[in-house]
C-alpha cells in the first residue's frame, strides 16, 4: 500500500467536530464578536468545561479566576482559543483503538506531556504564542493512531518488531510500509485543513533537519518529544528515547541550564492537564 492509497478512502479516517470549523469560520469573519464565538462554543458543554478548567490551570497561571467563556476569550485571545478547540477536536475524534495494540490513556499522557514540554521550551525562548507548540506536541504522533485504525495488523507487526529489536518505530514503519507515522500525521493535518506550520511540526518531528517552512517550531517539538521519552511520561508505543538531532538544538539556541526548568514545568503541569483533556 502506498501513501496515496492509504489516504484514498477519506471516510475511513476520523472527522473533526463541526464546532471547530464553525469556530474557525467565525473567527475569520471580520464582524465576529466574543458573544458570537461564545455562542458556538456553548453548543458543547464539555468543551466549555474543558476550556475553563484549562484557563484556570497552572499552564496559564492567571492571577484571577476565569469564570466565563467571554473571560477566557478576553484573556487567551482568539488564536489560543482556536488552537485549544482544535486540540480537543482531534483528541475526541480518535476512539475505538484496541488496547491490545496501544494503551490510549498512556498515549495521551505522552502526547500531553510533549505539548507541555514544547510550550515550556517556547516560553524559555520568549515566544508570544506557546499554545501553538502545545498543540504541535499534543498531535505529533497522531499519524500512529490513523495507522492503527487503517492497518491494525501491519502496525501490530511494527510494534512487536520494535519491542524485540529496539529499533525506532518510524524506521521500522518506513522499512515495512514505505511511509511512517510522522508522514501520515502531516498528511492528515493537511487533509483536515489545519495550519501548514502544524503539519510541518508533525511531519518532521523525527527529522527536524528536513523542515524548511517551520524549522524552529519543528526543532522545539523534536526536543520536547525526546525530553518526555527521557522522563518516561506515558507511552506512545515507542519504548526507547528517539534519536537526537544536533541541528535542532542549534536552531533552538537554548542554554543547557534552561532544560532543568523545562523538565520541572513539564512534570508540574502534565498531571493537571491530563485530568482536563483525557476523558475517563
Amino acid at each position: 500500500m502506498t501513501l496515496d492509497q492509504f489516504f484514498q478512502d477519506s471516510k475511513s479516517f476520523p472527522a473533526l467536530s463541526t464546532i471547530f470549523y464553525e469556530l474557525e469560520k467565525e473567527i475569520d469573519y471580520p464582524r465576529s464578536t466574543s458573544e458570537s464565538i461564545g455562542n458556538i462554543l456553548t453548543k458543547d458543554p464539555s468543551l466549555v468545561s474543558r476550556l475553563l478548567a484549562l484557563s484556570n490551570s497552572a499552564f496559564y497561571g492567571f492571577s484571577r479566576r476565569v469564570e466565563t467563556i467571554p473571560n477566557a476569550i478576553q484573556l487567551l485571545g482568539l488564536k489560543q482559543i482556536r488552537d485549544l478547540v482544535m486540540a480537543t477536536a482531534v483528541m475526541d475524534s480518535f476512539i475505538g483503538i484496541s488496547s491490545d495494540l496501544l494503551d490510549m490513556n498512556d498515549f495521551w499522557i505522552h502526547s500531553i506531556s510533549c505539548g507541555v514540554a514544547a510550550a515550556s521550551l517556547a516560553q524559555e525562548k520568549s515566544d508570544p504564542n506557546p499554545e501553538r507548540y502545545f498543540v504541535g506536541g499534543l498531535l505529533h504522533d497522531i499519524g500512529r493512531l490513523a495507522m492503527l485504525i487503517k492497518m491494525p495488523e501491519e502496525m501490530s507487526i511494527v510494534l512487536t518488531q520494535h519491542r524485540e529489536t529496539k529499533i525506532l518505530t518510524h524506521l521500522i514503519e518506513q522499512d515495512i510500509l514505505g511511509f511512517n507515522h510522522a508522514i501520515v500525521g502531516g498528511r492528515l493535518i493537511e487533509q483536515w485543513r489545519l495550519p501548514i506550520g502544524l503539519g510541518e511540526m508533525v511531519k518532521h518531528h523525527h527529522t527536524p533537519e528536513k523542515s524548511t517552512s517551520a524549522s524552529f517550531e519543528t526543532a522545539i517539538i523534536h526536543l520536547a518529544d525526546i525530553l518526555v521519552h527521557a522522563l518516561e511520561l506515558g507511552n506512545s508505543g515507542e519504548t526507547i528515547v528517539p534519536s537526537f538531532s544536533p541541528l535542532a538544538w542549534e536552531r533552538i539556541g537554548m542554554d543547557l541550564n534552561h532544560l532543568d526548568k523545562v523538565m520541572e514545568n513539564t512534570l508540574d503541569r502534565t498531571e493537571q492537564l491530563c485530568q482536563i483533556f483525557i476523558k475517563k
